[in-house]
């Protein structure tokens, strides 16, 4: 089985980073966002550990980034509450290209 520790650790970093500024976010509207992209990544996390992933592939190695990209954007959330929506659509983002790595929207679908 491959190792995916990588794509698993950034899933669960991010993770972890959202459900933070969902605590301290007053919004409505964000709060419902970060939850549905939270359960997302969570779903996706769960598969990765079953898939057997080519970590050379260039889906994976963008997932990666994207990924770093989103926890950076998380990051600046959670000391700036005004950078949530930005969060927000990065870890979206991020969640499209795990998606595209593991296919699994496809495999519900199939």
């Amino acid at each position: 089985m491959a190792d995916t520790t990588n794509l698993r650790t950034g899933i669960s970093d991010l993770v972890n980073d959202l459900v933070k500024i969902l605590n301290n976010t007053t919004h409505a509207e964000q709060q419902t966002a970060l939850q549905k992209i939270i359960n997302a990544l969570m779903i996706l996390w769960q598969q990765v550990i079953f898939d057997q992933l080519n970590q050379q592939s260039s889906d994976y190695q963008a997932a990666i980034a994207s990924l770093k990209e989103a926890q950076e954007a998380a990051g600046q959330a959670k000391t700036d509450l005004d950078n949530v929506a930005l969060a927000i659509g990065k870890a979206t983002t991020a969640a499209k290209a795990v998606d595209k790595v593991i296919k699994f929207a496809v495999k519900l679908l199939v």
